[in-house]
């Protein structure tokens, strides 16, 4: 079934979107949009499990991909783990946007996550879409003290050559978010990078300021 990115981009009309890779601040920035405009917050990483249980091989392949054990899956190259979650991400967009055509029925909606670009920048607005990268400082020194990720850690703990590992997982991580903002720099939509010394806060209001999110939301 085909349909077109303008009925796409109508349903979605009311989506906030806070795209972007590790340590951007994603988490942060949407929940503080929840709580002061009374936003609905779709947390795209948190549906992924759900979606497995509808998904099939033919239609969903790297969304069904089968790992026999954790050496395998974490034995992957940077290239290979990037490829494999990239296509992952592209199984899942059907999903999301089915989803959040429901959730913004209700009203306006934030989503956080990870979304192709290209297919973003022709069904929302560009005040609708904020980028937000993370320095390769950040990166390295936060990825893995994040509490999501303590369940990761533990387990890459268990396996040959742990700090292997990590630094390929780092490594993937740098990479990919070069590889984001080049292509948002291409595609000209609103970037924020948290760097070390950054405060937080500034970073949330930049986005509010870009989003101008109508005051008509605010639950204050």
């Amino acid at each position: 079934m085909y349909m077109a990115n303008n009925v796409v981009a109508h349903a979605l009309r009311d989506v906030y979107w806070i795209v972007g890779g590790p340590c951007g601040g994603k988490t942060t920035a949407a929940q503080y949009l929840e709580r002061k405009y009374g936003l609905r917050h779709y947390n795209a990483d948190e549906t992924v499990v759900g979606y497995k249980s509808i998904a099939t091989a033919s239609e969903q392949p790297a969304l069904c991909r089968y790992f026999p054990d954790w050496e395998t899956y974490f034995g992957q190259s940077p290239q290979e783990y990037s490829q494999w979650l990239k296509a992952l991400n592209e199984d899942v967009v059907p999903m999301h946007i089915l989803e959040l055509a429901v959730l913004a029925r209700q009203g306006p909606v934030v989503f956080e996550g990870i979304f192709p670009l290209q297919l973003l920048r022709q069904i929302a607005a560009h005040r609708r879409i904020v980028i937000l990268t993370a320095s390769d400082e950040v990166i390295a020194q936060s990825y893995f003290d994040r509490e999501d990720k303590q369940p990761m850690l533990k387990r890459i703990q268990t396996l040959p050559e742990p700090q292997a590992i990590m630094d390929r997982i780092l490594e993937m991580c740098i990479n990919d978010t070069h590889a984001l903002k080049a292509e948002a720099d291409r595609l000209h939509l609103r970037v924020i990078e948290h760097s070390v010394g950054r405060d937080v806060a500034t970073m949330t209001q930049a986005i509010e300021r870009h989003f101008r999110v109508p005051q008509s939301s605010s639950t204050e």
